[in-house]
Parts: structure tokens; sequence; C-alpha cells
């Protein structure tokens, strides 16, 4: 089988949460690749013929045939981890992985035990794009997009912000990332700065991360996960408006208590968005949620409106 343009990614949400053999960004690239290469209605692996030029963004056309050798060596040892219940059980990724010197071909094909993970998936599974996988540029974005993305599609349709906390004894181990990450200041700049900028430059999906502390202790992380929405913007010059922006700012903070006037000039949120929530929901779930954030730090938040509104949505169901 030739390789197909295709740029759906579906995997079992089995796969996604389990954990993985250390992978460098090249082999995790090569391995959605050949993933995405699968059928709906496929009952087995077919095995593939890839050209290294039809690769070109996989970064494997620069190597050379010694370095290729290498590339395929190593990852035909490599694989995931599953554990139910009490089995554990270590799948490798391929069956075959072949490289042919001289022609630029790799053979290959996932292997077997593989397949209630990626084939004939009716449930729990998550459908993501191959290209922004591929365009991650640090080798954790494309895990976390994924683990994230499963937990969100669970709950797309009661809500549009979710929030997701892990454990960093949890991050640390899924992700194998060095201990010395346990220190937040290296976790922060080495993992969640990068991999936020990547997923919310590259995909489809907005993330932001807050310290989940007990005293002085961090524990873990919460994500704030939202999907993009693609909306034409509006200018407001087309409209004749009988106010300005301050008659607003006065009149919205004007009905809105103390502390709520305090925390909305703390994290700098647009008035006009408030407004816009007070007509949404009402004047006392805006207040009670601005009361939440009031004893929140700023400096710690990338999407701090995103935040506020997730809580607005969720006090608003209950």
């Amino acid at each position: 089988m030739q390789i197909k343009q295709r740029d759906n990614l579906k995997l079992s949400n089995t796969f996604i949460e389990a954990k993985c053999d250390k992978m460098n960004k090249d082999e995790q690239n090569f391995l959605y690749l050949c993933i995405s290469q699968v059928n709906a209605d496929d009952s087995y692996f077919s095995p593939m013929k890839i050209h290294l030029k039809d690769i070109q963004e996989l970064a494997l056309v620069k190597k050379n045939h010694v370095q290729v050798r290498n590339f395929i060596a190593k990852l035909s040892r490599k694989g995931v981890n599953i554990q139910n219940g009490k089995t554990f059980m270590p799948r490798v990724f391929f069956q075959k992985l072949n490289y042919i010197e001289g022609t630029g071909y790799i053979e290959a094909q996932l292997h077997e035990d593989l397949q209630d993970l990626c084939l004939e998936l009716k449930r729990n599974f998550t459908q993501a794009s191959l290209q922004a996988c591929i365009s991650f540029r640090s080798k954790y974005s494309s895990p976390l997009y994924l683990l994230l993305k499963s937990v969100y599609d669970k709950q797309k349709q009661y809500q549009d912000y979710i929030f997701v906390d892990y454990t960093v004894d949890y991050l640390i181990n899924h992700f194998q990332l060095p201990k010395s990450y346990k220190v937040y200041g290296h976790l922060r700049e080495r993992f969640l700065e990068v991999t936020e900028k990547d997923i919310n430059d590259n995909s489809d999906f907005t993330i932001s991360f807050e310290p989940i502390k007990r005293g002085r202790s961090l524990e873990g992380i919460r994500f704030t996960v939202h999907k993009k929405q693609h909306v034409e913007s509006i200018s407001l010059d087309n409209f004749a408006l009988d106010f300005d922006k301050s008659d607003i700012t006065m009149r919205v903070t004007g009905e809105l208590d103390e502390i709520s006037q305090k925390t909305i000039k703390a994290f700098n949120y647009d008035i006009e968005e408030i407004e816009k929530l007070i007509n949404d929901y009402s004047k006392d779930i805006v207040e009670n949620a601005l009361f939440v954030m009031s004893n929140k730090d700023p400096k710690v938040f990338t999407n701090a409106f995103g935040y506020l509104k997730a809580i607005i949505e969720n006090k608003a169901k209950n």
C-alpha cells in the first residue's frame, strides 16, 4: 500500500492514556503518519511502502542511509505499555519495519497487537489532525494535546471550557520528564510554557495552566482547555454608538460589588466582555465567579478570562 494524503488521526483513548516508550519527534511523527493510513473499515493492518520524499515534513529526508537505519532499528523496538487492572501488556508498534537501501523506501506494518487500539473504533476514541501533531515542535506537545483532547471530547457537549487536573508525579511519569521538573520553575519553563505555545499556535485548541498548591508545596497542574472558535471579526466602526467605553465601564462596574470591581482591574478584564457575561448569565453568577478569581494570583494565568468563563458556565449548570 502506497502512502495516502490524509489528515485524520484516530486512536483509542486507551492508547492515548497509556505510557509509550520514550520517543523523539521524528519517531512520533512517523508513527502518527502510519496510524493515519488506517481505514475506518479495516480489519487488519496492511503493509505500507513509504518513500522518504513523501515525508519531508517529518525531517527523515535529511537523514543519510546510516541515520535512517539507526532510526528504524530504534523505533522497531519501541511500543506502548497498556495497564488493564493487574495485567501489564507491553505492545510494540510495528510488526515490520524495514529500510531498503538505495531505493529511499521504508516498508512498515503496524503490529497486530495494536488492532484493538486503532481499528474498527466505535467508542472511547479520539480523532485529531495529523498536520497539527506533526507541526508541534516539542516531543511533549503531541501526547499532551491528544490527552487533553480526549478529555475535552467527552465533555464538549456540556461545556466549552474544561478544567483538567494532573498531579506533578503523574506528569513526570506519563511524559517521562526529568525528576528535576518537580521544581515548578523547571516544569513551567521547559514543559508547560513550551507545550502551551506549541498547542495554541498549531492546533484547534487554546490551553492555559496554573499550579495547584497546598501552602508552598506544588501538588499538581490545572489545565484550562477551550476549542478555538472560527468567527468573522466585526468592526464597531460600522455601528452608530451613543455611548463610549468609559460609559460602559462606569455602568457595569457600578452594578457589581467592590470585590468584583477590584478583581476586574487586577486581571485587566475587558469591560465589554464582563457586560456580555452579565447579560448571558446573571449578575449574581458573575459576581460569584469574580469572587473565586479574587483569591488567585493574576501572574500565574495565561488565559484568565477563559478560566473565569469556565467558572461561570459551571455555576450556571449547577
